[in-house]
């Protein structure tokens, strides 16, 4: 488990790279200070804010912190940033949307495709390449047939910068996670999981209303600046 190391003035430590190599894996305990720090990017508060919102749907008290040894919070420590990361890559979230033109080339493709570049290490899902550019995703690299990638795509971001539906969506999502172990209730589980559908349809909705449906290759961002 991470460290936490607050800086001399006691604020989160700052730092315009996100090292997700450190992000812990999918089922390791973890707090959700240490993952706040992990990330180096902001305070935890968010991150228990849905947190309870998970627990209270279950009819569980609302917690204060994410470092009691309990089975509520033991669940929401392995369950949350798995649980964050595949909402998040479920939909082309607008509050999550990022651009690179920097990426590093590696290894040749020993089939297929002519080039693969490291994708970000921030890159959760790629939506796509300027003008309908021919790509696919192996790993954490991405290969095509361009001497150089630009890409659009889904970031990991921070709860505190999520739109309020995507938190719910998370929300709900969490708690259909965690309902069977901490309910023992299959029925409680399936509910959830049908919460969980409702929020993300409701996300998706409002969230498709802030933008244009135009394809990637009509968008002057990309073919603009990339």
């Amino acid at each position: 488990m991470a460290a936490i190391t607050p800086v001399k003035d006691g604020n989160w430590l700052d730092s315009t790279v996100w090292d997700l190599e450190r992000v812990p894996a999918y089922g390791d305990v973890i707090t959700i200070d240490s993952f706040a720090v992990t990330l180096n990017i902001y305070p935890p508060t968010a991150d228990i804010d849905i947190c309870n919102r998970a627990l209270m749907l279950l009819g569980n008290e609302a917690i204060e912190n994410l470092t009691d040894d309990t089975k509520a919070v033991n669940l929401c420590n392995r369950f949350y940033v798995s649980t964050l990361k595949e909402t998040l890559r479920a939909y082309s979230w607008n509050c999550a949307i990022e651009y690179s033109d920097a990426l590093t080339e590696t290894t040749t493709p020993t089939f297929g495709y002519s080039y693969a570049f490291t994708l970000p290490a921030d890159c959760l899902r790629v939506l796509g390449m300027p003008y309908d550019e021919e790509y696919q995703v192996v790993g954490k690299t991405l290969q095509c047939n361009s001497s150089s990638a630009k890409i659009k795509y889904i970031k990991l971001i921070a709860a505190s910068v999520m739109d309020e539906l995507l938190q719910g969506a998370i929300a709900a999502r969490l708690a259909a996670e965690i309902a069977f172990p901490l309910t023992n209730s299959a029925t409680t589980s399936k509910t959830m999981w049908e919460l969980y559908n409702m929020k993300l349809e409701e996300a998706r909705q409002v969230d498709a209303f802030e933008g244009t449906s135009g394809q990637l290759k009509n968008d002057d961002w990309v073919n603009s600046r990339l």
